[in-house]
């Protein structure tokens, strides 16, 4: 799913024409969304929540927000190798790199996507005017309110981390 989704994103965005580019998104979303159903939701989706039911942002865009500081962030210790992976799947170079430092590359990889494409907020704050003083509440949220989905996370997570992630995902990039 991410090979395709991530290898046809740009021309499918730059080239409403391009069927190729537009069957291959079709096909990697209903790879990942086939994926998502099997091995469920975690930390990003946890965080988003709460983000959402206070701010009215969409599902989606939030994780999108999300996922550089949490899953590409956080998450990253879980499995390095794995996350090695994604970061080549993303289009980092990563040779030559051990696997620590190929997969803190799928994080960049991700934001240059979605700098790319042009069609993301830069973070929390330019998604909802969220700022230091929203962070505490929306942790223990979090925290309070999703333990379902933080069990399946792959790295065990406690409030002041929720909180640091929601720090790191203020502004992805500027």
């Amino acid at each position: 799913a991410i090979e395709l989704l991530s290898g046809n994103v740009r021309r499918a965005v730059n080239n409403g024409d391009d069927l190729a580019a537009r069957t291959a998104m079709l096909k990697g979303a209903l790879y990942g969304a086939i994926a998502g159903l099997t091995a469920g939701a975690s930390l990003c989706h946890a965080m988003a929540y709460p983000v959402g039911n206070r701010y009215h942002t969409y599902h989606g865009e939030t994780i999108a927000v999300l996922t550089p500081a949490s899953t590409l962030g956080y998450n990253v210790a879980s499995d390095p190798e794995r996350f090695a992976e994604l970061a080549a799947l993303l289009g980092a170079n990563t040779d030559g790199l051990g696997a620590r430092e190929a997969a803190g590359q799928a994080r960049e990889a991700f934001v240059r996507l979605q700098r790319d494409l042009g069609v993301l907020p830069s973070g929390l704050h330019d998604l909802a005017g969220i700022g230091e003083e929203d962070i505490e509440w929306l942790a223990d949220q979090t925290v309070d309110t999703q333990q379902r989905l933080l069990r399946c996370n792959p790295r065990p997570v406690t409030a002041g981390d929720v909180a640091e992630i929601f720090r790191d995902a203020l502004h992805n990039w500027e």
